[in-house]
C-alpha cells in the first residue's frame, strides 16, 4: 500500500482504488474524518456535520484531491454513502443538495435516527434533562446545556428528497474463514 499526504489530506492506495482521508471540523477543535473511496465509482465514508466550517474543510479537502493528486472528483460525483455510526459528526451532512438520491448505507441499528431524527432528538433531550437534574444542575445551566445541544442538533437537515436507505447487518467475523 503506498500512502501519500497532500497537505491535510492523506491518500491510500492499493490495486484498483484509492481511499482519500478527509479531516473535517465538526465541532470546536473536534475532526472527523471523512473518507473518499475512489474505484469503480465514488463513495464518500461519513459526511461531517451540516455547518459552515464542515461544508469548507470537505470542499477544501475535495479541492486538493482534485488539484494534488489530479483526481476528478466532485461531491455530485458520489453515487453511495456509508454512514458509520449515528453520531450527528458523522452523517449531520446526508441533507446536502449534493448528496439527493444517493444511496445510503447504514447499520439498522443507527438506521432510526436518520429516519426518526426528531423523535430520538426528544428522547435524548428528555434524557439529558433527567441526567442534569438528578445529578443537581441548576436549573440555569440546565436549561442553558439543553438549549445548545439542540441547537447543535437541529443544524441536521433532515434526510428526505427520495434518497435510499440501505440497512446491512454487521458480518460474522466466522464465515470469513
Amino acid at each position: 500500500m503506498e500512502v501519500t499526504q497532500r497537505r491535510t489530506v492523506k491518500r491510500y492506495s492499493s490495486g484498483t482504488f484509492t481511499v482519500y482521508r478527509i479531516p473535517v471540523e465538526c465541532f470546536p477543535n473536534h475532526i472527523t474524518n471523512v473518507y473518499l473511496i475512489v474505484g469503480s465509482g465514488l463513495a464518500l465514508v461519513d459526511t461531517g456535520l451540516e455547518t459552515e466550517k464542515s461544508r469548507k474543510d470537505l470542499a477544501e479537502g475535495l479541492r486538493i484531491i482534485q488539484l494534488e493528486f489530479k483526481e476528478d472528483v466532485a461531491l455530485e460525483d458520489i453515487s453511495d454513502i456509508v454512514i458509520t455510526h449515528g453520531h450527528i459528526d458523522h452523517f449531520g451532512m446526508i441533507g446536502h443538495e449534493a448528496f439527493a438520491k444517493k444511496n445510503l448505507y447504514i447499520h439498522e441499528h443507527d438506521s432510526d435516527i436518520i429516519k426518526d431524527y426528531d423523535v430520538r432528538i426528544g428522547n435524548s433531550l428528555e434524557r439529558i434533562d433527567g441526567f442534569l437534574r438528578t445529578s443537581g444542575v441548576s436549573d440555569m445551566l440546565r436549561e442553558g446545556a439543553i438549549d445548545l445541544y439542540r441547537s447543535d442538533m437541529m443544524q441536521f437537515k433532515r434526510f428526505e428528497n427520495g434518497k435510499i436507505v440501505e440497512i446491512f447487518e454487521y458480518a460474522d467475523p466466522g464465515q470469513w474463514e
